[in-house]
């Protein structure tokens, strides 16, 4: 007999931050760029890749097994020789990540990219049972990056770097996905956004140098567009950074007297400012001094300007008095071509001839600019993870517990006027291991009050003491497949809709038994570690695995792909009296529902649901003449369940056959 799935264990899994490292294609030229990737950060020997010195270099490769597979790796390699010195490149499937990584260092690889076997992001990489062997940096990227590179790959074209960028390029502004300040979920229910006091947002990022060369004119923009106008437009100049500094950078708080329903696009870039940039670096001749100057080497040597400029400080590199190399190591303030500097350094002054003047200017532009869909959801949608356009959840890979263990993955929300809605239903998704086929698969959906009042993880008074207040089991119908987003509604014990209480922390969960069943978490490729991790100084504990072996919620990377659905609490009915019986017609249907609704006249929101659970169409109506006339030419032959709530707290709820 199936039950309600409220025991719940431990995430055991987890992926590392890519931070600045990367993988990235040198060669050739059409494919040059920054590729999607995940890395194994916690094998026992493998590089540390956060140090610039673990990076590597080198032409890609496919392995060969000899198997009919050949490309898997899961066997000692046939073309050891094909190997030595390169990247190995291995296809995902059948054997353990760590096997096909210790074939491949054994076969003399200098490391290893797994391209993935579904579509998607990359995940995660378990070391399993031998990864704790493997000596040599190991990546993942994604199915659809392999099948671009493939033909290069088999030609031997495709050069690449793997490691921390930082200094690899001489003038390189950037931030990653973890560094950016995101808002405080990224579709938030109307009902609680009709206004800058109950929601807004800050935008900001840690913006990092990884380049070789220290910069004052970093720049950082940010614009929000809504229905193609301009409702944002901030920008921070004169970012003073070192190589390899990093500093947070906050533009004003964005909160509009009055918030309209839709999508909020925020775009983020970093780069150098034109205006401040111009001045350039400049480059001298060592070759203007002579062997009697009698110079040494030394760094920070003073000069003074015959030119346009003022003065800088030089290394220099000597030979018993004669100048082999000649380093100018700041950035020049108004040189041009042809200007000259002087360099008293030695026992008689030297003039040098400025020979070229760069300008400050973004060598890569792999981490320079993001873009984050904002949804204020009149359909009353709260969710942490990535939207579309239209406010639809963005599914990425799934996560499980390494164990085998039940878990579920959670989210949680709380608001000052969260009392003004009531709990309909949850968005969640799922995907099954190689193999698996998630229909017929029960997920157990669980909300939990939180009884302890605390601010973040930090505070003394945080506890995890909480009540459960409503769930529901969900059958993944037939013909689901993987990576598919689903809706249920969840009541409480009693069949009632939960109401929520003002500031008050409720925690959503969605939950399986099976090891082969992943929940699916965030595809959007962006990261809020950072807004809920401290970038404010906060530690919220807002997405969780639920632990109730170790009593309490388990941080993890990754944010579960759940949304939330609410509607206006004055819509909820209970009492018997307000529920209406209706008999639509025709039914079936083609083209057009009539819906009579005698002594009903007003405004209702109307709800289509497919059998799957999935909702299809939800939209405010007004009846007029005790009829309402539904258009579902749009519909796929199919049974949908229709619901509607009157603002009189009339409720009905009934079935529609549509053929097409």
């Amino acid at each position: 007999m199936k039950k309600t799935l409220l025991t719940l264990s431990a995430f055991a899994f987890s992926m590392a931050l890519n931070a600045q490292i990367i993988f990235n294609v040198l060669a050739p030229q059409q494919f040059v760029g920054n590729y999607e990737m995940t890395h194994a950060s916690d094998w026992a020997l493998t590089p540390d890749l956060i140090d610039p010195a673990n990076a590597v270099t080198g032409t890609l490769a496919y392995v060969n097994d000899g198997s009919a597979n050949p490309t898997l790796g899961c066997l000692a390699l046939s073309n050891a020789a094909d190997i030595q010195g390169k990247i190995a490149v291995v296809n995902r499937g059948e054997c353990q990540f760590g096997t096909k990584a210790l074939n491949a260092n054994i076969a003399g690889a200098i490391a290893v990219v797994i391209v993935n076997n579904v579509p998607g992001s990359p995940v995660g990489m378990a070391s399993g049972d031998v990864g704790d062997q493997v000596t040599v940096p190991v990546v993942m990227i994604s199915q659809e990056a392999g099948a671009l590179l493939q033909s290069q790959i088999e030609a031997g074209n495709v050069e690449a770097f793997i490691g921390n960028k930082l200094g690899l390029f001489a003038h390189d502004l950037g931030f990653f996905a973890e560094d950016i300040y995101l808002p405080n979920g990224n579709s938030i229910p109307a009902l609680v956004a009709q206004n800058g006091t109950e929601f807004n947002y800050t935008p900001a990022a840690w913006v990092h140098n990884y380049g070789q060369e220290a910069t004052t004119s970093g720049r950082l923009d940010v614009t929000i567009t809504h229905n193609s106008t301009v409702v944002y437009s901030h920008h921070v100049t004169g970012i003073t950074l070192e190589s390899g500094q990093n500093m947070y950078v906050s533009t004003p708080n964005f909160a509009p007297a009055n918030f309209t329903p839709g999508l909020y696009e925020i775009e983020m870039a970093v780069t150098y400012d034109a205006q401040t940039a111009i001045q350039g670096y400049v480059t001298g001749l060592a070759s203007t001094f002579d062997s009697g100057d009698g110079y040494t080497t030394q760094t920070n040597v003073a000069t003074t300007t015959s030119g346009s400029g003022v003065g800088l400080t030089v290394d220099i590199v000597a030979d018993n008095g004669l100048v082999l190399a000649m380093t100018i190591n700041q950035k020049g303030s108004g040189y041009a071509v042809g200007d000259m500097i002087m360099i008293a350094g030695g026992t008689v002054d030297a003039v040098v001839e400025i020979t070229e003047v760069a300008d400050e200017e973004e060598l890569y532009d792999g981490d320079n600019v993001y873009t984050i869909n904002l949804v204020i959801s009149d359909q009353n949608i709260f969710t942490r993870a990535s939207v579309n356009a239209d406010g639809s959840i963005i599914g990425g890979p799934g996560f499980r517990t390494s164990d085998g263990s039940a878990f579920s993955a959670c989210v949680a929300y709380t608001h000052p006027q969260a009392g003004r809605m009531a709990l309909e239903g949850m968005y969640f998704g799922a995907t099954g291991a190689v193999d698996t086929e998630i229909a017929g698969e029960l997920l157990g959906l669980t909300v939990w009050r939180m009884n302890a009042s605390f601010t973040d993880i930090n505070d003394p008074n945080y506890a995890v003491d909480v009540t459960l207040v409503a769930n529901a089991d969900f059958d993944i119908p037939d013909g689901s497949e993987n990576g598919d987003i689903f809706f249920s509604t969840v009541k409480t014990g009693d069949g009632d809709f939960l109401i929520l209480e003002d500031n008050t922390r409720y925690v959503f969960c969605v939950g399986t038994d099976n090891p082969d069943i992943f929940i699916l978490y965030d595809g959007g490729g962006l990261d809020n570690r950072r807004q809920y991790e401290g970038i404010n100084g906060n530690a919220q504990p807002d997405y969780y695995i639920y632990t109730t072996g170790l009593g309490r919620f388990t941080d993890f990377y990754g944010l579960p792909a759940i949304g939330v659905k609410f509607f206006d609490k004055n819509l909820v009915s209970t009492e018997e009296n307000n529920l209406v019986e209706v008999t639509p017609f025709p039914n079936p249907t083609t083209e057009f529902l009539n819906i009579p609704l005698n002594n009903l006249n007003g405004a209702a929101q109307l709800n289509v649901f497919d059998a799957t659970g999935r909702l299809v169409s939800t939209q405010n109506v007004n009846v007029e003449n005790n009829v309402l006339t539904v258009d579902v030419q749009s519909f796929s032959t199919g049974i949908y369940t229709f619901t509607m709530a009157f603002e009189n707290g009339k409720s009905s709820s009934f079935k529609v056959m549509v053929n097409k």
